[in-house]
């Protein structure tokens, strides 16, 4: 949703479903129409968020372990819940951090917006911006510690850690 009110500052369509106020009142298929485009927003969120900040955690000392899956079967239920209590908070701080930035640049960049003037809202959102990156690193190396512990590290076949080129 937060990437579809983005969007409603170019669009009048997006502008209309979200702020319809036909005399009508809602619909069945304005509901739908907002809930799959919330849906598709997410994906495309996600996708981002895989590209951006799952790499600069990487990059910035926070890269992901080489799990043993061997072991999943008999852990699956202590990995669903690593996945659960970490991992999912980890993907939407992620991906929230993603559709607020997009939301300040669409913001400000958008037709008869444009402008490089600060108000009080971007520095709220700047503030969420930082809270957001900070919980998603904390989640993600949350979930990367307790999933080793759960699972351990994968071995190469000479009994090492594979390197990043395995």
């Amino acid at each position: 949703m937060t990437a579809l009110w983005a969007f409603s500052y170019p669009s009048p369509t997006v502008r209309a479903w979200l702020t319809d106020t036909a005399a009508a009142g809602p619909t069945v298929g304005g509901f739908l129409h907002v809930t799959l485009a919330a849906v598709a927003a997410g994906l495309v969120l996600s996708t981002l968020r895989w590209l951006i900040i799952d790499n600069i955690h990487a990059m910035t000392g926070l890269p992901r372990p080489p799990f043993d899956y061997g072991r999943l079967s008999e852990r699956l239920s202590g990995f669903d819940t690593l996945v659960r209590h970490h991992y999912d908070y980890y993907k939407f701080h992620g991906n929230m951090l993603i559709a607020v930035a997009l939301w300040i640049a669409v913001r400000h960049l958008s037709p008869g917006q444009m402008t490089l003037r600060i108000d009080s809202l971007d520095l709220l959102a700047g503030t969420l911006l930082v809270v957001l990156f900070v919980g998603s690193r904390d989640n993600l190396r949350n979930y990367y510690q307790r999933t080793a512990m759960l699972l351990g590290k994968a071995k190469n076949r000479r009994g090492g850690v594979p390197s990043r080129a395995s």
